[in-house]
Protein backbone atom coordinates (compact mmCIF):
# COMPACT_ATOMS: atom_id res chain seq x y z
CA UNK A 1 0.00 0.00 0.00
CA UNK A 2 1.36 3.52 -1.17
CA UNK A 3 -0.15 6.73 1.09
CA UNK A 4 1.26 9.54 -0.68
CA UNK A 5 -0.31 13.06 -1.32
CA UNK A 6 2.40 14.42 -4.02
CA UNK A 7 1.62 12.88 -7.27
CA UNK A 8 5.13 12.72 -8.36
CA UNK A 9 6.34 10.92 -5.40
CA UNK A 10 3.41 8.69 -4.96
CA UNK A 11 4.37 7.72 -8.78
CA UNK A 12 7.96 7.44 -8.26
CA UNK A 13 6.92 4.64 -4.79
CA UNK A 14 4.81 2.66 -7.36
CA UNK A 15 7.35 2.15 -10.07
CA UNK A 16 10.05 1.52 -7.52
CA UNK A 17 7.58 -1.30 -6.51
CA UNK A 18 6.79 -2.45 -9.11
CA UNK A 19 10.28 -2.98 -10.26
CA UNK A 20 11.33 -4.72 -7.00
CA UNK A 21 8.27 -7.28 -7.65
CA UNK A 22 5.36 -6.08 -5.57
CA UNK A 23 1.97 -5.44 -6.52
CA UNK A 24 0.72 -1.85 -5.54
CA UNK A 25 -2.84 -1.00 -3.75
CA UNK A 26 -3.05 3.24 -4.04
CA UNK A 27 -1.69 5.26 -4.36
CA UNK A 28 -3.89 6.94 -1.84
CA UNK A 29 -3.50 10.95 -1.57
CA UNK A 30 -6.08 11.85 0.90
CA UNK A 31 -6.27 10.13 4.26
CA UNK A 32 -10.06 9.00 4.39
CA UNK A 33 -9.28 6.93 0.59
CA UNK A 34 -6.42 5.28 2.48
CA UNK A 35 -8.01 4.50 5.91
CA UNK A 36 -10.89 2.96 3.22
CA UNK A 37 -8.44 0.74 1.12
CA UNK A 38 -7.04 -0.52 4.86
CA UNK A 39 -10.72 -1.49 5.85
CA UNK A 40 -11.54 -3.44 2.10
CA UNK A 41 -8.18 -4.11 0.88
CA UNK A 42 -5.51 -7.41 1.75
CA UNK A 43 -2.34 -5.34 2.78
CA UNK A 44 1.11 -6.83 3.18
CA UNK A 45 2.95 -3.66 3.78
CA UNK A 46 2.60 -0.11 4.24
CA UNK A 47 4.55 3.11 2.80
CA UNK A 48 3.03 5.82 4.11
CA UNK A 49 3.70 9.78 4.10
CA UNK A 50 3.55 11.38 7.41
CA UNK A 51 1.74 14.40 6.40
CA UNK A 52 -0.94 14.26 4.00
CA UNK A 53 -1.67 17.73 3.03
CA UNK A 54 -2.07 18.89 6.96
CA UNK A 55 -3.70 15.22 8.22
CA UNK A 56 -0.67 13.62 9.91
CA UNK A 57 -1.14 9.63 9.54
CA UNK A 58 -0.39 8.39 12.80
CA UNK A 59 -4.27 7.12 13.43
CA UNK A 60 -3.59 5.05 10.12
CA UNK A 61 -0.30 3.62 10.95
CA UNK A 62 -1.33 2.03 14.45
CA UNK A 63 -4.66 0.68 12.43
CA UNK A 64 -2.06 -0.66 10.83
CA UNK A 65 0.00 -1.53 13.41
CA UNK A 66 -2.87 -3.47 15.47
CA UNK A 67 -3.63 -5.47 12.12
CA UNK A 68 0.25 -6.45 12.01
CA UNK A 69 0.87 -4.69 8.92
CA UNK A 70 4.61 -3.14 8.78
CA UNK A 71 4.71 0.24 8.18
CA UNK A 72 7.50 2.43 6.30
CA UNK A 73 7.31 5.88 6.48
CA UNK A 74 8.74 8.18 4.31
CA UNK A 75 8.92 12.38 5.13
CA UNK A 76 10.60 15.38 4.22
CA UNK A 77 10.30 16.06 8.70
CA UNK A 78 12.38 15.18 11.63
CA UNK A 79 11.69 11.66 12.03
CA UNK A 80 12.91 11.97 15.78
CA UNK A 81 8.87 12.35 16.09
CA UNK A 82 7.81 9.12 14.01
CA UNK A 83 10.67 7.24 16.24
CA UNK A 84 9.38 8.32 19.51
CA UNK A 85 5.82 6.69 18.62
CA UNK A 86 6.74 4.04 16.05
CA UNK A 87 10.19 2.64 17.41
CA UNK A 88 10.13 -0.37 15.31
CA UNK A 89 9.12 1.05 12.06
CA UNK A 90 11.71 2.06 9.47
CA UNK A 91 11.61 6.13 8.23
CA UNK A 92 13.17 7.09 5.01
CA UNK A 93 13.62 10.63 4.44
CA UNK A 94 12.51 11.91 1.07
CA UNK A 95 13.61 12.32 -1.80
CA UNK A 96 13.30 8.61 -1.29
CA UNK A 97 16.43 7.03 -2.67
CA UNK A 98 15.23 3.19 -4.21
CA UNK A 99 17.91 1.23 -3.02
CA UNK A 100 17.19 2.53 0.65
CA UNK A 101 13.63 1.49 -0.05
CA UNK A 102 14.23 -1.97 -1.20
CA UNK A 103 17.03 -2.74 1.29
CA UNK A 104 13.77 -1.32 4.48
CA UNK A 105 11.77 -3.49 1.90
CA UNK A 106 13.72 -6.88 2.44
CA UNK A 107 14.34 -6.21 6.05
CA UNK A 108 10.51 -5.66 6.62
CA UNK A 109 9.46 -9.19 4.89
CA UNK A 110 11.88 -11.40 6.55
CA UNK A 111 9.97 -13.49 8.81
CA UNK A 112 8.69 -11.93 12.24
CA UNK A 113 11.68 -14.62 13.81
CA UNK A 114 14.39 -13.61 12.26
CA UNK A 115 13.69 -9.88 12.46
CA UNK A 116 13.39 -10.02 16.59
CA UNK A 117 17.06 -11.92 16.60
CA UNK A 118 18.37 -8.92 14.28
CA UNK A 119 17.14 -6.56 16.41
CA UNK A 120 18.29 -8.01 19.53
CA UNK A 121 21.72 -8.23 17.77
CA UNK A 122 21.75 -4.28 17.47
Amino acid sequence: MVVEDEMLVALDLQESLKSFGYEVIGPYGRLSEAIEGVETQAIDLAVLDLNLNGEMTYDLAESLQKRGIPIVFTTGYESDTIRSRFPDCPVLNKPVVKDALESVLREQFRPQEARQKSAAVR
